[in-house]
């Protein structure tokens, strides 16, 4: 349950963000879990359930719903698995409503039942039920009745307490360390035995600082015991080795399934996880180190994350007046731990414990604002980004309670923060703080940060997806639809959304409320449209750019330029150079192939008279200028304003390679895809104009590509000697064109060439 907890949210705070799973990957996930709910593998349905219950809980992926919580959580005991027949018990609690038995379809084993039963009924006797005593006392059970009339070795005996087995041991032996580093009197602390422990201390010189293999001592196993005889035990250890060791520390982690817990550091650390208040009580009296801790291992902290109030009161009291603790302030724990296991700790005191430790920290001494003036952060404004669960909800309401500013005077809002909390969900569930905040003054709604400039309430719930919350800030504040940022690009909300590319129900939504589809960025005067398609790469959402088509129609789709560009001509040209630089680039245009209202703009020209089959060309992309010709119907025969076709510009801009391109074979590529590229509109003008008496190595030759001429000439040697419609051969034709003053490079490639062709000629006879 940790561990999934810890997979789940995984989220850390960096300059205002939070980097959590992306919206629709939660989905998946929880979609995943679903799935195998059904799984015909009852262990692994059940696992799923569980898994999915507690999806529900913190909002990952799906709703935040308390009801499908129940659901699954009871799917999963049905099922057969024992940790989730305990934990609806506390959850049926935690919401207040009613249990109902169960149609068990897969029986947990005889121990496992016992355990159960025992607790639900220790529990609904004594709120204070210690689970670790509860479960060990059936394995103990077992034990002693798998052993019968066996002779126990002495740390077998000082488990179940066999006190007359461990008097006949001690003649001979004294305490000793078993194979795992274990004590008898460990295993007599931990079976409960407060005899066994005095006979062991007094007879068998047990020492309770030794630890076992993972470092644990007599002093952590107290966490097994019931409170009336922590204090006993302690004393007894403490008669008779007075300079114990109270501070033992273990960086090992003991697995407590049994309190939900993962215990680790010192006894008090242990005692702190557990909630152990007797515990906790006796090793602050007997002088245990409660604040000279480093931040990370502060028990204070531990108690705060957990909502111990009774425990972190016991810390807090131990603390000298006028000391401090280290790092900063503990209010920034509140929501450090894993809000499940908070929920079934507490049962239906969840929210009480809350209210509990938040009032008893700020009476205390520590604020519940920011550490410092200067600083942009506080205990609440953690919370609201943060935002794993409901839980969230009820420690920002008691904050607030406590006198936690609402709305700070700069910096962040904390409508802001609490929207940079939602996620990207487009759930109501997932975004109840942030719109409990909405009622702020329009101050703080319309009020930037110095982390993005300009950036409103709107401008981060547009950029995110969060739907519910931009619906009811519009609801308050129409007026702000088409605000601008104030960074280089001064972007409006539609710009945001569109650019993010994520909810066509966010589009939508803006549309509706009067977003302006044709306002432009001020430096690359991109439209919502371009902002969209500008920050597309593999997916896109076919949903939103045919809506922002739709709205930015009268503009010819896009103002992408003073040039007179259009969306085709963009895309064209975007596909082209991504292909260039071998990232996939042809989705926008394939999407664009199948909008009947896309093939009017196919003959579209630039203020320079290009369409976009010459930009095509241009750069040189073989794969987009078929998808011109044969999806979108474009004219090869079109010429520019200096009478040039795609094929004339494809032909002369094979002989430019650019510099910037990348790669060992970049430029081989280039001249292969011009090649393909000036084969294939050769084919298309001679289906209309007739034969253009060009071969392929009239084409491979003026383009200066090498490893073709060369394959060509080998392949039929006869092949330099054909004539164009001017009579030139292909070595003739790349002479002829040579510039005067031909660049180095271009020189050079062409006496390459020549070379290598006259040598071939050579051996081949000529």
């Amino acid at each position: 349950m940790n561990q999934l907890f810890a997979t789940l949210v995984g989220r850390e705070l960096d300059d205002g963000s939070v980097h959590s799973a992306p919206w629709e990957v939660q989905e998946l996930v929880a979609e995943g879990f679903r799935q195998r709910t059904s799984h015909h593998n009852f262990e692994i349905a059940s696992r799923a359930c569980l898994d999915l219950g507690i999806c529900y809980l913190l909002g990952f992926g799906v709703e935040r719903d308390q009801k499908k919580v129940l659901q699954y959580m009871d799917q999963a005991a049905a099922r057969g698995n024992f940790e989730a027949r305990r934990i609806r018990h506390r959850l049926y609690e935690a919401f207040s409503e009613t249990i109902e038995s169960l149609d068990i379809l897969v029986e947990l084993d005889d121990q496992e039942e016992r355990q159960l039963q025992r607790l639900l009924m220790a529990e609904s006797e004594n709120a204070e039920v210690n689970p670790f005593r509860v479960f060990d006392e059936v394995t103990q059970e077992d034990f002693r009745t798998e052993m019968g009339d066996a002779d126990l070795t002495l740390h077998q005996a000082a488990y179940i307490g066999d006190l007359g087995r461990i008097e006949e041991l001690l003649r001979d032996v004294s305490d000793f360390q078993d194979d795992q580093g274990r004590t008898a009197l460990f295993l007599a602390v931990q079976g409960g035995h407060l005899d066994a422990m005095e006979q062991l201390l007094e007879f068998g010189h047990s020492d309770p600082s030794l630890p076992d293999e993972d470092g644990h001592t007599a002093l952590h196993m107290l966490v097994m015991l019931n409170g009336v005889d922590v204090e006993a035990a302690l004393s007894l250890m403490l008669r008779f080795s007075p300079g114990l060791d109270l501070d033992a520390f273990s960086p090992s982690i003991l697995d407590a399934s049994e309190h939900w817990a993962e215990l680790w550091g010192a006894p008090i650390h242990w005692a702190a996880l557990a909630g152990n208040k007797a515990m906790t009580s006796c090793l602050v009296r007997a002088g245990a180190r409660v604040h000279d801790w480093p931040e990370a291992l502060c028990p204070v902290r531990v108690a705060v994350s957990l909502h111990f109030s009774d425990v972190l009161g016991i810390l807090l009291s131990a603390i000298p007046a006028g000391v401090s603790l280290q790092g900063v302030n503990p209010l920034f724990a509140l929501n450090s731990s894993n809000p499940f296991r908070r929920l079934l700790v507490h049962g239906k005191s969840y929210i009480s414990e809350i209210e509990k430790t938040v009032a008893l920290l700020k009476s205390t001494y520590f604020s519940v604002d920011a550490d410092e003036p200067s600083t942009d952060n506080s205990p609440l404004r953690n919370v609201l980004i943060l935002n794993f669960s409901d839980s969230d909800y009820y420690i920002a309401k008691a904050l607030v309670a406590a006198g936690a500013d609402k709305d700070k005077s700069e910096g962040w809002t904390l409508l802001q923060s609490a929207i940079v909390g939602c996620h990207g969900s487009p759930l109501s569930s997932i975004c109840r703080m942030a719109l409990d905040m909405i009622d702020t003054p329009q101050d703080f709604r319309r009020r930037s940060t110095n982390h993005r400039q300009g950036w409103t309430a709107l401008h981060w719930a547009a950029a995110g997806g969060i739907v519910p919350v931009a619906k009811m800030l519009l609801q308050v504040d129409p007026d702000s639809i088409n605000l601008r940022t104030q960074e280089d690009e001064d972007r409006t909300p539609l710009h945001l959304a569109a650019e993010a590319g994520k909810s066509i129900a966010m589009i939508n939504l803006l549309l509706e409320h009067g977003a302006d589809a044709c306002l432009t960025t001020s430096s690359l005067r991109l439209t919502p449209l371009g902002s969209f398609i500008s920050n597309q790469r593999s997916d896109l959402n076919t949903e939103i750019l045919k809506a922002l088509l739709h709205a930015s129609n009268q503009t010819s789709y896009l103002s992408f330029t003073c040039d007179n560009w259009n969306v085709l001509h963009y895309a064209a040209t975007r596909a082209a150079v991504l292909d260039a630089e071998a990232l996939p680039g042809h989705v926008l245009l394939r999407t664009l192939a199948t909008l009947p209202e896309m093939q009017s703009l196919i003959e579209s020209t630039t203020s320079q008279g290009w369409t976009p089959l010459h930009l095509a060309n241009y750069f040189v992309d073989y794969t987009t200028i078929r998808l011109l010709v044969e999806e979108f119907n474009a004219h090869v025969q079109t010429q520019t304003p200096n009478n040039a076709t795609a094929f004339d510009i494809v032909m002369e801009r094979a002989k430019q390679f650019p510099e910037g391109l990348r790669g060992a074979d970049s430029l081989a590529r280039w001249s292969r895809l011009a090649y393909r590229s000036a084969l294939f509109l050769q084919e298309k003008l001679e289906e209309i104009e007739g034969p253009y008496h060009l071969t392929p190595l009239h084409l491979a030759a003026y383009m200066g590509y090498h490893d073709e001429v060369v394959r060509l000439v080998k392949k039929n040697p006869n092949a330099v000697f054909e004539t164009n419609w001017e009579g030139e051969t292909p070595l003739q034709m790349l002479q002829n064109t040579m510039p005067t003053h031909a660049a180095a490079r271009w020189a050079k490639r062409f006496c390459k060439i020549a070379e290598d062709v006259c040598e071939l000629l050579r051996e081949k006879g000529f």
